[in-house]
């Protein structure tokens, strides 16, 4: 049976911490008086039984001023029982009023002309009574506030405490309340989150217009409700306000939509602009110099901004796609359109509450508030998905630009390779960063490795790990992500990968984000990283391609300058360390007080082999000369000096075992059919003058050519 997983301390503190979170909210919802309702049972509903003029009973919320040619007059006669805290509440629209007790005028609203026209909207009132009007007759008159003798009213009337009746409201428009708030909070939301971005060129959309946007939208919501009135007491202030925002919503709106196309032709924002700034102007101008009542006008430019502001977004939409149809280009941001449908949708259900006469199941302006803020939420969620990719983003550029600086500013590839691998352990709080290049034997040795001060080294028996049974069941059994493996907890591997898991286990790895390094489709390494901090996994699965082609262009420019520097020291037909490479090592490395050998070869007849038989015959003399002298006294101790000159240094601690050597590289070269002379020099004690035993050996070989040559003769 597979062992669970044990759940980590902060995950249980966590889960403790939402539970005990969780049930307070509860319990303030369920357990107290969030729901009680005890202030309407003191609220009187007094909106029935008043009589007209003509002798009939009506309820208020049934008639309008325009029933009765623009004025009506309205009486009952109060409870019997008041106290002096009690007040007369309710909302009017459209009229001017008095209220009268007895003959004796309590209360008279009249509007005040201002550029809206005449003071058109919701007011509401709270009007003071006392003990001693208990039982008397209360008339309204009301008059229409306009020439066009248009939609006048009160309106639920209630008796009781300013205070209850406030409450009383609050929870009615509750849920708009709420919306509009929101709307609002989310606009001021997406303006700070545009004021935080550096580069405001980057943003994929107008966060900032749709920001303005949404805040217009809510302030044109909330000032044409009741709510603020009873806030502030302030009337005509959110008067102006709801009938400017309304005209001024077009010009940010536009610019939004806009913006979320290919095309961002400012022609369309130039055009909403000066609509948008021409209504208002328009409302101004006919009330300050026409002298035109705005109810005569408002219905007019209302429809005019809700014509053309679907005229304009559609015209921006279609002309976008047939753009994107043209040039083969996807349209961008579809989860923005799909909440604009949601939007429409809910104004579509607004419309048809209005239709239907259901403002008192539904209030009015519930549906708009509910599309707008489920519209402005998918925006938000669309530029915040942008935004944590960009983030993402600016990691791996900030890695990019970091690996370049190690490639411009190193000494050497493999300098490169170390700082960026510190760099990488150090930026995401791992203990390891290494590298496993791949030896072309079936192992991948551990060339590079970056660890804090405080981690032991890793064990020379594990600097080397095995592809088959260990690499390829982690590539092939986990998931990978952006080109990496990712393994969060080591006892995910321990059936998959024993190998790994017992590796891990001895370095005490408790994770690992691992990638390969690819070079032209094939794995030519491996580069690990242990022990992330969680916090930045996330990004480490991001950087971890970009990292990953930088490590393999180093590794590839490291193996391009071992060749060359191989060419640069070898002799190319044969194998052996050229000319150069024995000055470098006799003036630099070679420590002539130790004891050592000195070995000079020359090929007999090269030249004629070459002349009579062919360079081929030549080229193999030369390398067989060459194995048997690098078999004798090791590659690193075997030079080709010239054509047919070979030089070799023997570094035994005693003249027998050199010359031991020498007679083998001698047996050797016979069986391969190589005539050679050979002189050999060893020096027990070292040398001073290298230049003396080169001549020593020199004369050595020329004796042995003699002896050869005189052997030939004679034969």
């Amino acid at each position: 049976m597979e062992e669970k997983k044990p759940l980590s301390r902060n995950f249980v503190y966590g889960i403790i911490f939402g539970v005990i979170v969780i049930a307070i909210a509860l319990y303030a919802l369920l357990f107290t008086d969030v729901f009680k309702q005890t202030y309407q049972r003191r609220l009187l509903g007094f909106s029935d039984t008043w009589e007209s003029d003509d002798g009939n009973l009506y309820s208020v919320n049934d008639v309008t001023v325009s029933d009765f040619d623009g004025s009506l007059h309205l009486s009952k006669k109060l409870p019997l029982y008041l106290t002096d805290r009690d007040s007369i509440c309710f909302t009017s629209r459209n009229v001017d009023l008095r209220l009268v007790v007895d003959g004796e005028e309590i209360y008279r609203y009249e509007t005040v002309r201002n550029i809206t026209g005449m003071g058109y909207g919701d007011n509401v009132h709270e009007v003071g009574l006392s003990e001693g009007l208990a039982g008397k007759t209360i008339e309204i008159f009301m008059n229409s506030v306009s020439e066009q003798n248009i939609f006048g009213y009160i309106n639920d009337i209630y008796i009781g405490t300013a205070a209850d009746y406030v409450h009383f409201s609050f929870e009615t428009h509750a849920m708009q309340f709420i919306l509009t708030m929101l709307i609002i909070f989310i606009g001021l939301v997406m303006i700070l989150v545009w004021a935080g971005v550096p580069d405001k060129n980057s943003l994929p959309i107008d966060v900032l217009s749709m920001g303005v946007g949404a805040v217009l939208v809510g302030i044109w919501l909330l000032a044409g409700s009741s709510s603020m009135q009873l806030l502030t007491g302030r009337v005509y202030c959110w008067r102006v306000l709801n009938r400017a925002c309304i005209f001024l919503v077009l010009y940010p709106f536009v610019r939004f939509f806009n913006s979320i196309t290919r095309l961002h032709r400012s022609i369309y924002n130039t055009i909403a602009f000066y609509v948008s700034v021409s209504l208002v102007a328009i409302m101004a101008a006919l009330w300050l110099i026409a002298g035109i009542d705005t109810a005569s006008s408002d219905t007019i430019l209302d429809m005019f901004l809700i014509g053309f502001s679907i005229l304009i977004i559609t015209v921006i939409f279609v002309d976008n796609y047939y753009f994107c149809k043209r040039n083969n280009m996807q349209i961008e941001h579809k989860g923005i359109y799909f909440g604009l449908g949601i939007f429409l949708l809910f104004c579509l259900a607004e419309l048809a509450v209005y239709v239907a006469n259901l403002r008192y199941v539904f209030p009015f302006g519930t549906f708009t508030r509910i599309g707008m803020l489920l519209f402005i939420v998918i925006v938000l969620l669309q530029f915040l998905k942008w935004w944590m990719k960009d983030h993402a983003a600016v990691n791996r550029d900030r890695f990019i630009n970091r690996s370049l600086q190690f490639s411009v500013g190193s000494k050497s590839p493999d300098e490169s390779i170390r700082l960026l691998l510190e760099y990488l352990g150090t930026e995401l709080g791992a203990t390891r960063a290494y590298i496993f290049e791949d030896k072309g034997d079936g192992n991948f040795v551990n060339s590079y490795e970056w660890q804090l001060d405080e981690m032991e080294p890793r064990p020379r028996e594990l600097s080397s790990m095995p592809y088959r049974g260990c690499i390829d069941r982690v590539l092939e059994s986990l998931a990978q992500r952006d080109n990496c493996v990712v393994v969060e907890d080591a006892e995910e591997i321990k059936n998959i990968s024993p190998i790994l898991y017992e590796r891990m286990g001895k370095i005490g790895a408790k994770s690992i984000v691992a990638g390969p390094l690819m070079s032209k489709e094939k794995l030519v390494g491996i580069i690990g990283i242990n022990d992330v901090a969680s916090e930045h996994i996330r990004e480490t699965t991001q950087i971890m391609g970009v990292v990953s082609f930088f490590f393999t262009q180093f590794i590839s420019q490291k193996q391009e300058q071992d060749r060359m520097l191989y060419y640069s020291y070898h002799d190319p037909l044969s194998g052996a360390r050229n000319r150069s490479a024995m000055k470098e090592f006799t003036e630099e490395k070679f420590d002539m007080s130790q004891s050592f050998g000195y070995v000079l070869c020359e090929i007999d007849g090269l030249k004629e082999i070459n002349d009579s038989i062919g360079h081929d015959a030549g080229d193999d003399l030369v390398n067989n000369t060459a194995k048997c002298m690098i078999e004798a006294f090791g590659e690193e101790n075997v030079y080709r000096l010239s054509g047919e000159e070979f030089v070799a240094f023997g570094f035994e601690s005693d003249e027998t075992y050199f010359d031991n050597d020498v007679d083998r590289v001698r047996r050797l070269l016979r069986e391969r059919g190589c005539r050679v002379s050979i002189g050999a020099v060893y020096c027990s004690n070292g040398a001073t003058n290298l230049k003396n035993v080169q001549k020593y050996a020199k004369s050595l070989l020329e004796k042995e050519q003699i002896f050869y040559d005189s052997e030939t003769e004679a034969y």
